[in-house]
């Protein structure tokens, strides 16, 4: 049954992960100075990860977008469908279907988002792409980012299994993770991003836990 569910979030995960990655691709053409269409003549960053401040919107966009669409599509989506309901009330225990959704989807975030970085990292370590020295240290900056995608994802599907209305305090989880996300990764100590959205989304998956044990779906 485990086995089947992680199937399931991985297949109903692929439209959204695919829209995503295309997203990802034509930044990083951007960033590469790839032509997209034959009229287009583009420059490569002259500069990658240094006040890249491109590559960090995408980022922010893209994988906080991509986390809090996931969460709410896994949790407010599939209530409205019925589909959760369903999930609850099969022979497996309810916290098992929240955790395996939970840990499909923050995989999902952190692969897809992962890898995002790496392909530029690697394109700038590469020699004759642009004429400045590259350092990996150089792309800690964009980890920050990376590390607290989780704190969004949580944030929103805490909110997508809150009851209230929507336009009142049903939303406060979402918005409170997407702040404390954006102070975390924008300060500049590694350490700093990785405790924080750590604790705070171990606090944020307590929250989610107990509301999927206590509200009567």
């Amino acid at each position: 049954m485990n086995r089947a569910l992680i199937v399931k979030e991985l297949r109903e995960s692929a439209p959204l992960a695919a829209l995503t990655a295309v997203g990802a691709a034509w930044v990083l053409a951007n960033l590469w100075g790839v032509p997209i269409t034959p009229w287009d003549s583009r420059q490569a960053t002259e500069l990658p990860f240094v006040n890249d401040n491109s590559l960090y919107g995408a980022l922010g966009v893209l994988g906080g977008g991509f986390a809090a669409l996931l969460a709410l599509k896994q949790s407010a989506w599939e209530e409205m469908k019925g589909t959760f309901r369903y999930l609850l009330y099969r022979p497996i225990e309810r916290r098992r279907v929240v955790l395996t959704k939970m840990a499909v989807g923050v995989a999902a975030v952190m692969a897809l988002m992962g890898a995002f970085i790496l392909l530029h990292a690697a394109w700038a370590a590469a020699p004759g792409h642009h004429p400045s020295p590259f350092f990996w240290s150089m792309t800690v900056p964009a980890w920050h980012i990376w590390l607290v995608l989780p704190l969004v994802y949580l944030g929103a599907m805490l909110t997508g299994l809150r009851p209230g209305r929507w336009y009142g305090s049903r939303l406060l989880p979402a918005a409170a993770a997407g702040a404390l996300a954006f102070v975390l990764g924008a300060q500049p100590w590694w350490w700093v991003a990785l405790a924080g959205s750590a604790i705070a989304s171990l606090f944020f998956a307590a929250c989610i836990l107990h509301v999927a044990r206590v509200r009567d779906f």
